[in-house]
């Protein structure tokens, strides 16, 4: 009876060892796959922001400014008598702003978050009013209209003043929120890792 008794409680005691071994083994894969989610979701918000976004906008402007360069070249070489020398200016112009209209569109697709909108509706505003008096520079040029050109210079200046720093503040905010994004995934992996800890 008692050589029974002692096989049932070893018996027990396996049992027991194997369901907490499971328990433990299905508790620390839920950890595994719920790191990796929080982990996947931080990485596409950051892409999202960071890459995107942020990408799109700075190659947008890094464009416009190219067209801006050739439409001075090219109204330069307009008033020396150059027509076919500011003639090729005029189309690497009209090819970058295109350009630049194609990467615009682009961040302007990226979808936002409700703290992002209102950044996210500065920069396009701004951009906008910016890009539209550069392509209306280069209408004027494509008549060889130097006036025009010029009196659109000085309505450029302050839009780009504003446009550079709404750009700024995007560029900051993208930053602040890879840090912010990038720490919270750093706490929550240290979270998780308490929990298996604890579990094992």
């Amino acid at each position: 009876m008692r050589r029974f008794l002692q096989n049932v409680s070893i018996r027990m005691a396996v049992i027991t060892a194997l369901v907490f071994f499971t328990v433990a083994l299905m508790s620390n894969v839920a950890v595994f796959t719920l790191s990796g989610q929080a982990t996947q979701r931080t990485l596409n918000t950051l892409e999202l922001i960071n890459v995107k976004q942020l990408n799109a906008i700075n190659r947008a402007d890094a464009l416009l400014s190219g067209a801006r360069v050739s439409l001075e070249v090219a109204v330069a070489n307009f008033t020396n008598g150059q027509r076919d020398q500011a003639l090729e200016y005029l189309r690497d112009a009209a090819e970058r702003v295109e350009l630049s209209a194609t990467r615009f569109e682009q961040f302007a697709a990226v979808p936002r978050t409700e703290q992002e909108e209102a950044l996210g509706a500065r920069v396009e505003s701004t951009f906008t009013a910016v890009m539209d008096t550069v392509q209306q520079q280069l209408e004027a040029l494509n008549q060889s209209d130097t006036f025009t050109f010029r009196l659109l210079r000085d309505e450029l200046a302050s839009l780009s003043s504003v446009q550079k720093e709404t750009l700024t503040e995007f560029v900051r905010y993208a930053g602040q929120r890879g840090e912010a994004l990038q720490q919270e995934l750093d706490d929550i992996n240290r979270f998780y890792s308490l929990i298996e800890w604890g579990i094992l």
